[in-house]
């Protein structure tokens, strides 16, 4: 066959050139090329000026250059798809190498090869592979990897092969780039993946913000650092001195991202919120910033305006938004459910906070509230939105009941007579027990019900604390039958009050009591508020109330004051030793302290009444938290010389140290300003 035939044959199957519109004529005189009607071969132009018509073939077009994102994420498939061949590699190499000796020590499980048949560069982008971190198995780490000081430096295993050190290699490359608190050796990977557990176990403490099962310390890292980082914090209780350096290292991170660089994201306020849960954990009461940090959250929430509905704001939400895997969408956008978790979180702290500190609230309730926890119950992403109405319903309550009876006297509003105060002390009852009783029985059988309870008992001493908020009526008054009959000091309503809120201090306390130590320990700062808030309450039945119409004696009695505070004192001890090992922070040895300084106190208040009389007329504190907090920065900043030196402090040192603490639990140093005073 000669050359002609073959180029026939080949000819029909080459794809024909694409050729230019315009001739070359047409294209120098930048003019159109039409076709001629009289020459098929050349165009108008051409056959005018008798040249020969000739298309050049035409030349692609330079493909645009793809964004970042995508390149970003290309390189991750081909990174995964990389460790996957790697590890089947490392798999096959391993059942052909030489084994061991059986009897000396144990075989190593091979998760390699399942790990890669299972797991596709798809479905492991933002997944990290947990048979790293499984303790069954002995940790492995690469040759040069840095720990920190703070933590063991587990041994590196003498038997990998080179396959297994490029593995490793590949993993640990990864996050050269990402400058964290893991690529400086604060922590490791393993902490860092027992500290996103531990706070996913712990979610019914604080189920405003879930991290999902699939979500990997690696993927928390690229989408969400500083909510990586108060995770961190929160797990690290273990060791105080690495927790410190993490909240040094958040706090810096916080003021530079929100303040220097003004960076307004989803990502800082769900950090910032863990950070705030969990505030008892680091608190210092010299340097304490807790309402400050509260108003700072609530101010984040309305800068990217997540207390809006999402239709009235189009893509204004979006540019604060934090991109996640397609993985975790599924019903309702994630997105979405995240933002209104995190709404609701915000007005729970904050409201929480402003109530057992007595400071204004500047997130006041809205529709939109009860619009996102209902849409957040009815669609189940998390096993604990179902719940979220209620907890919203009760600090709704709440806040009612602070701004009509004016608690914290910040609204100066005009005095209320007895009638009226009963009748709205017993709506807002009718109202709590409304909530109550709506709460299904599934909801009660869940570890969600154990925050969902003292919310409700704190709720409830809340509303009946307006019994206190009374003062005698001046001499030439009392002679007044329609004054006197106008006074909620002597009205019958307030004695009821009274006792329902003895009554719901000893329920909290039973309540409180009853749960186990793990349950307590890693207890979120509105229940610890609440729990200061009633061991105050309960205190001032216990001391000295001015009431005409109960017996002071009876009410001391009912009260039971020793018997609780002694049970406190049992019960912290005992989560105390379950806390952790020596060097942990140990926040409840706090708490410890101050109920045996309260034991003490009244102890020589039961012996002596007399002792009311050394107590200096101080600013005396009421039901704020804040007011004892002279108390601990005067004599208890250090708990454990406070403790050791018990025994040996004197009786008058003691009086003088519990001088603050004690003026709480006295009826009458309670401020009488606003909306009670006069009656």
């Amino acid at each position: 066959m000669d050359t002609d035939e073959m180029q026939a044959e080949v000819s029909p199957n080459k794809q024909t050139p694409k050729l230019r519109r315009s001739c070359e004529t047409c294209r120098s005189s930048k003019g159109r090329c039409l076709p001629s009607d009289n020459d098929p071969n050349r165009c108008q132009k051409c056959l005018k000026d008798g040249k020969n018509c000739i298309f050049l073939e035409a030349k692609p077009r330079p493909k645009r250059a793809k964004n970042s994102r995508i390149r970003v994420a290309e390189m991750e498939e081909k990174l995964e798809g990389l460790l996957s061949l790697l590890a089947a590699q490392a798999g096959t190499t391993g059942t052909s190498a030489v084994q061991p000796d059986t009897s000396s020590a144990p075989a190593r499980p091979d998760t390699s090869s399942a790990s890669a048949g299972s797991l596709t560069p798809a479905s492991t982008r933002d997944q990290t592979d947990l048979t790293l971190f499984n303790e069954t198995n002995p940790t492995v780490f690469p040759s040069n990897f840095n720990f920190p000081v703070s933590s063991p430096q587990p041994q590196i295993s003498q038997s990998l092969s080179s396959t297994d050190q490029s593995i490793y290699s590949v993993i640990n490359s990864r996050h050269d780039k990402i400058q964290d608190v893991i690529s400086k050796g604060i922590v490791n990977f393993v902490q860092a993946e027992q500290a996103l557990r531990l706070f996913q176990a712990n979610c019914s403490s604080f189920p405003f913000i879930i991290v999902p099962e699939g979500m990997s310390v690696d993927a928390l890292r690229r989408h969400r650092p500083f909510l990586l980082l108060s995770i961190l914090t929160f797990a690290s209780s273990g060791d105080e001195k690495v927790q410190a350096k993490l909240e040094r290292e958040m706090r810096e991170n916080l003021s530079r991202r929100l303040i220097v660089n003004g960076e307004r994201s989803l990502d800082l306020l769900e950090g910032l919120l863990v950070y705030i849960a969990w505030y008892h954990f680091y608190f210092d009461p010299e340097n304490q910033q807790l309402y400050q940090l509260c108003q700072m959250a609530t101010s984040l929430a309305a800068d990217i305006n997540i207390n809006k509905p999402p239709r009235s704001l189009g893509n204004a939400l979006q540019k604060f938004s934090i991109a996640k895997p397609s993985s975790f969408l599924s019903g309702m956008a994630a997105e979405d459910a995240e933002s209104k978790r995190v709404y609701l979180g915000c007005y729970y702290i904050s409201s929480s906070i402003c109530h057992g500190l007595r400071k204004p609230n500047n997130m006041k309730y809205s529709s939109y509230m009860e619009e996102c926890a209902q849409a957040l119950s009815q669609s189940g992403q998390a096993e604990t939105d179902r719940l979220l109405p209620y907890f919203i319903q009760l600090q709704r309550l709440s806040q009612e009941v602070s701004e009509t009876f004016d608690y914290a006297a910040n609204f100066e509003l005009p005095p209320l007579d007895a009638g009226r105060i009963s009748v709205l002390s017993k709506a807002f009852e009718q109202q709590l027990n409304q909530i109550e009783s709506s709460i299904s029985s599934e909801a009660w059988n869940n570890d969600f019900e154990v925050q969902l309870t003292m919310q409700l008992h704190v709720t409830r001493i809340h509303i009946n604390e307006v019994g206190f908020h009374a003062a005698a009526l001046p001499q030439d008054q009392m002679l007044y039958p329609q004054i006197r009959s106008k006074s909620w000091y002597y009205s019958s309503a307030r004695s009821e009050s009274l006792m329902r809120c003895l009554q719901a201090c000893k329920d909290f306390l039973d309540h409180f009591l009853s749960l186990p130590s793990e349950g307590i320990i890693n207890s979120t700062l509105p229940d610890m508020l609440g729990l200061v808030y009633t061991v105050l309450v309960l205190g001032t039945f216990a001391v000295r109330i001015d009431t005409p119409t109960l017996d002071a004696v009876q009410l001391r009695e009912m009260a039971n004051y020793d018997y609780y505070i002694s049970a406190l004192i049992n019960k912290t001890e005992h989560v105390m030793a379950f806390s952790g090992p020596a060097g942990a922070n140990d926040y409840m040895h706090h708490i410890h302290v101050l109920f045996l300084q309260t034991k003490v106190w009244y102890s020589q208040v039961s012996s002596d009444p007399s002792v009311f009389s050394t107590i200096p007329e101080i600013a005396r504190p009421g039901f704020s938290f804040m007011d004892i907090l002279s108390t601990i920065v005067d004599r208890c900043v250090d708990f454990s010389a406070a403790t050791i030196s018990n025994s040996t402090t004197s009786d008058e040192q003691w009086t003088e140290l519990l001088s603050e603490w004690s003026g709480a639990l006295e009826q009458s140093t309670i401020p009488m300003e606003g909306t009670m005073e006069e009656f």
